[in-house]
């Protein structure tokens, strides 16, 4: 794995590069810290996704939805990588998908997104998580469309989160750290997590407020460390359970009409 010079990355972002768009192939990686962060993109001709044919659980694609900033998408990799200690790759961006937009909101239907990540990510990968700086929406109870952060499936594949609702009003810095806690969040959810009611812990509920995502410590607490540590031995063990069909949506971390 080749491991390129900070400056030069730096100078990437610095330069507005889209990464999956417009970024050359790129492997990061700390020694001795786990597992690595790989963000690539394919050379021309080869397939769009490069991975071990061997399953394993901590194996996570992220998925841009058109253009998102790759400063921010550098920033979730890598948080990901420490907080989950799962290996990330980075797949091409992609269009939003027609089907999911839901025109009387201009806004995209959350459900249909994690459909079409799980029909389109090779199922070499545990888990996958969209990102789109597209507004994003669920059904929440009565309400057929409900503005979210995220949603995921509980013990499914997928899960999606949108920067739109993070911007607003807020600093570039806190909007990457916003989106790091909500993709952590929803990544946990689909490897079973539940909310938490430990003070502080990433996995709490948000309950239709960024304020609790603003005050979260960012981190697992013990118990969902280890809920989250057998979660991923259980995953590389079965494969075919970490793939379930129609899973139930949860989560709508931070919302708003």
């Amino acid at each position: 794995m080749t491991i390129i010079r900070w400056q030069f990355l730096h100078a990437l972002l610095a330069a507005g590069c889209v990464l999956g768009l417009a970024a050359p192939c790129l492997a990061l990686a700390t020694p001795g810290t786990g597992p690595a962060v790989t963000l690539a993109r394919p050379a021309p001709g080869t397939p769009a996704v490069q991975v071990s044919p061997a399953f394993d659980g901590r194996v996570v694609a992220l998925q841009p939805f058109g253009v998102v900033d790759a400063a921010l998408l550098l920033a979730t990799a890598r948080v990901l990588h420490h907080a989950c200690q799962v290996d990330v790759q980075l797949l091409p961006a992609r269009a939003l998908p027609r089907r999911a937009f839901y025109a009387a909101r201009h806004r995209y239907r959350g459900d249909r997104l994690i459909d079409d990540l799980e029909a389109h990510t090779p199922a070499t990968f545990a888990k996958v998580l969209g990102i789109t700086a597209s507004d994003l929406s669920v059904t929440n109870g009565r309400i057929f469309d409900w503005g979210v952060l995220g949603v995921a499936g509980l013990a499914g594949r997928a899960a999606v989160v949108s920067t739109w609702r993070m911007r607003r009003g807020a600093s570039p810095d806190l909007v990457r750290r916003r989106l790091e806690q909500v993709a952590t969040h929803e990544l946990g959810h689909t490897y079973g997590l539940p909310h938490c009611d430990t003070p502080g812990c990433i996995m709490n509920d948000a309950k239709g407020t960024i304020r609790v995502v603003d005050g979260s410590s960012g981190s697992f607490c013990p118990r969902c460390r280890r809920r989250l540590e057998l979660a991923m031995r259980n995953a590389s063990a079965t494969p075919g359970s970490v793939v379930a069909p129609k899973p139930v949506r949860t989560d709508p971390a931070a919302a708003g009409r």
